[in-house]
């Protein structure tokens, strides 16, 4: 099985999911709260209450695909608390937020010259 992630458009479903639901639970809160479509080219992740899972939930032409990270470690997800929303983020924002970054706190760049 091979996934072309670079076809696919990410979503990130706000608030707490209850992380014991399946694809088909998944799929139709994408559907219900969300109103969008579960078998076009996007991904949408999930986040647990306690903010230290999360699930992935794709199609891939014949089925859903779910991929699930659990945290050991004691840090957490930083995830967006505003409730029936998703929002749009690139496939760099979400491999940094597997790495543990913060890709909500965004840190302006300087232009122009340092004086020191």
């Amino acid at each position: 099985m091979y996934i072309n992630l670079e076809e696919y458009e990410f979503f990130l479903v706000c608030g707490k999911t209850d992380m014991r639901g399946g694809v088909y639970t998944l799929s139709r809160r994408v559907q219900d709260e969300l109103n969008m479509d579960p078998l076009e080219k996007k991904i949408f992740i999930f986040c647990g209450s306690n903010n230290k899972s999360i699930k992935a939930l794709l199609w891939d032409r014949n089925g859903f695909i779910m991929i699930q990270k659990r945290l050991l470690s004691k840090g957490t997800f930083r995830w967006p608390k505003n409730e029936k929303d998703a929002i749009k983020v690139s496939r760099n924002d979400v491999i940094m937020l597997l790495k543990g970054a913060d890709i909500f706190r965004k840190l302006p760049s300087l232009t122009g010259q340092l004086i020191v």
